[in-house]
């Protein structure tokens, strides 16, 4: 038997603006270090992180022994969920992303090429309205550290003198797992997709999102 605790932190500027998250309240660009927006872009974590290790082994009989183990393991899933998570979006880097007003319309003429993409800004405030079709790369303010629970039970006999019979029955299961989608993405239906993006519905913001979260989004539909 034994516990382990785990601290994983959250990510923090080298410089004031070097990380930015956003505001699913306001809509506004978090630029860490400036303003009142503080050097994780507002993003804390859990300092709960306890990894608990049990092994159990009984003697049911002179010939048969039941063995069970549990542990628990905090972890950082890849490089994005992270570190770079934050550190790759406006104003940071611009990916511009052009999307379509309705699936029967092109994005622009070939010959013109795309439209000019925004120019970054670093208010003082520390809060920045995102420019139209910029790619914004959020997380949760209050991230979870990813965990997996890993568990197994053995039954052993002893069949004869150099023979044994063991079955087992293993298992685990990921909690917080990182992952990210497109919160801002229009929902199946008739008409302009942009009316039907929920935050251009609330804000004006027609912007594509890779939101990181640790989260199992759920969402009806209905067929047509």
């Amino acid at each position: 038997m034994g516990s382990r605790w785990d601290y994983m932190g959250p990510v923090t500027l080298r410089k004031p603006g070097g990380i930015v998250n956003w505001d699913p309240n306001t809509g506004d660009l978090l630029l860490a270090g400036l303003g009142d927006v503080s050097n994780s872009a507002n993003v804390t974590v859990n300092h709960d992180n306890f990894s608990p290790r049990l092994g159990i082994a009984y003697k049911l009989t002179q010939k048969t022994v039941i063995r069970a183990g549990f542990g628990r393991t905090f972890f950082g899933g890849n490089y994005d969920s992270v570190f770079y998570h934050l550190t790759s979006s406006y104003p940071i880097i611009a990916q511009q992303t052009i999307q379509q007003t309705n699936i029967y319309q092109g994005l622009f003429p070939i010959s013109d090429g795309p439209p000019a993409g925004a120019p970054p800004e670093f208010p003082s405030s520390g809060h920045l309205k995102p420019p139209s079709g910029t790619l914004l790369k959020p997380r949760p303010f209050d991230w979870k550290t990813e965990q997996v629970d890993s568990w197994n039970l053995t039954l052993e006999h002893q069949l004869a003198q150099d023979l044994k019979l063991s079955v087992a029955y293993v298992g685990n299961g990921g909690r917080h797992l990182a992952w990210g989608y497109n919160i801002n993405a229009a929902p199946p239906g008739l008409g302009d997709l942009l009316p039907r993006r929920p935050y251009y519905q609330k804000f004006g913001q027609d912007n594509p999102f890779n939101y990181l979260c640790n989260c199992i989004p759920v969402s009806p539909s209905r067929p047509y």
